[in-house]
């Protein structure tokens, strides 16, 4: 029962101890999870109508990354999210090709869909904000802060 105790009250300074990289990797990580969800209800279109089972899986291994490092805050989770992100965003783009050729050289009149436009800031925002998160994130001064917690507590 002590180990249980003492892994939440460590789990809880570690929580306190975070750094703006981690707040960074966070919110990549949420919005991470609103592109996935666009993409799975909106990305199927008459140019296009499979998924991209890469742009999927970049997705995903970038959405576990974020989860991993709200947990175990670790730099190279932080680095995961960003390559994870930017795996599926330039798969996501990829997928699309045919409908952005379709709207540039103006075949049929076709605007692209607003869940488009969300999907690709949501996309640039969680790669962006996941490069700079792990980029902020500092193990030792959250290691200083968990000690400085501990002896206060």
């Amino acid at each position: 029962m002590d180990f249980v105790k003492n892994y939440f009250r460590d789990l809880k300074h570690s929580f306190k101890a975070r750094t703006v990289g981690d707040f960074l990797v966070f919110a990549a990580s949420v919005l991470m999870l609103i592109e996935l969800i666009l993409y799975l209800t909106s990305s199927r279109t008459s140019f296009d109508p499979n998924y991209s089972p890469s742009a999927i899986v970049g997705m995903v291994v970038a959405l576990v990354c974020g989860i991993a490092s709200i947990i175990a805050p670790l730099k190279a989770l932080g680095f995961g999210v960003y390559l994870g992100s930017l795996f599926g965003l330039i798969h996501y783009v990829v997928s699309q090709i045919n409908l952005i050729a379709n709207i540039i050289y103006g075949v049929d009149g076709s605007t692209f869909p607003p869940a488009f436009f969300v999907t690709i800031v949501c996309a640039v925002l969680t790669t962006g904000l996941s490069l700079a998160g792990a980029i902020l994130i500092k193990t030792d001064k959250r290691k200083e802060r968990i000690e400085a917690l501990k002896e206060a507590a």
